[in-house]
């Protein structure tokens, strides 16, 4: 949300636990309502509303809410499973909702899919902020981006 204006569209993909926390904060003080939610588990609409869901499957990358593709600012995914071909696939969709080379990415995942990431994205870094689960992750996960900012540097 740093740095959004009231223009900013923000996209959040297979993360619904980032949709809730900022869901719950008070709405005037977030810096733009077109925040929405991409999930396969149509249960978290109700979380969003249906203006603001999208369902998602990665599976099928380009199969998503046409009045998005080409105009997000700003996207946060945790691709679902810790696989090439769901990094890959993932990435074909943001690459068709981002809005162009000054939007910014974020996606965490497990540092083992780190070089497939890399590869996937141009620009995308290692960054120094560790995504934690509050049960605990049994594999190392990493945030990624094409951005610094106030939460974190890059790492390499």
């Amino acid at each position: 949300l740093e740095g959004a204006t009231e223009d900013t569209v923000i996209c959040i993909a297979s993360a619904p636990s980032v949709y809730a926390i900022i869901n719950k904060k008070d709405p005037s003080t977030l810096p733009t309502k077109h925040i929405y939610l991409f999930e396969f588990d149509k249960r978290f609409e109700l979380l969003s509303g249906a203006d603001h869901f999208g369902f998602y499957d990665y599976n099928e990358p380009l199969n998503f809410r046409e009045d998005l593709r080409g105009k997000v600012d700003r996207l946060l995914l945790d691709p679902p499973f810790l696989e090439p071909e769901c990094q890959q696939k993932s990435s074909e969709s943001v690459k068709a909702l981002l809005k162009g080379p000054n939007s910014k990415l974020i996606t965490c995942t497990g540092e083992r899919m780190g070089e497939q990431v890399k590869s996937n994205y141009k620009d995308i870094h290692t960054t120094s902020f560790h995504p934690e689960h509050k049960n605990g992750l049994s594999n190392e996960f990493r945030c990624y981006a094409n951005f610094e900012c106030s939460q974190w540097k890059f790492e390499n």
